[in-house]
């Protein structure tokens, strides 16, 4: 079928070939999880992460192991699983869960910028 090319191509053009090994490149939380593992830290600091998610979202694993590798590097990070909600809810605003995220999310910039100017 002609997605199957066009996402070839995409990954093509994303990481060339000879770079295929290089799975942190295609995926950066398994550079964080690296890391968390060794116990070393990233070679420049990280900043605070707010990281929101649905409970029905296929990434939701992914967006848990990302809260779980920065707890263990010590990065602030703020997280938010809405019950039921799909990949990208945040972006249907009419949904209650969607413009509560977006709330947490304006909170949590509110919070990290006061801290930064400390």
């Amino acid at each position: 079928p002609a997605w199957i090319t066009e996402l070839i191509e995409m990954v093509d053009g994303y990481l060339p070939a000879g770079l295929a090994d290089q799975s942190e490149l295609m995926d950066p939380l398994l550079c964080l999880e690296r890391f968390a593992a060794h116990g070393e830290l990233p070679p420049r600091p990280l900043p605070p992460f707010f990281v929101c998610a649905g409970t029905a979202d296929p990434l939701l694993q992914d967006s848990r192991r990302l809260v779980q590798a920065l707890a263990q590097l010590e990065v602030p990070c703020e997280a938010q699983f809405s019950d039921g909600e799909p990949h990208a809810y945040h972006a249907l605003l009419w949904r209650r869960q969607a413009q509560q995220c977006w709330q947490a999310t304006f909170d949590f910039l509110e919070r990290a910028r006061a801290q930064a100017l400390r």
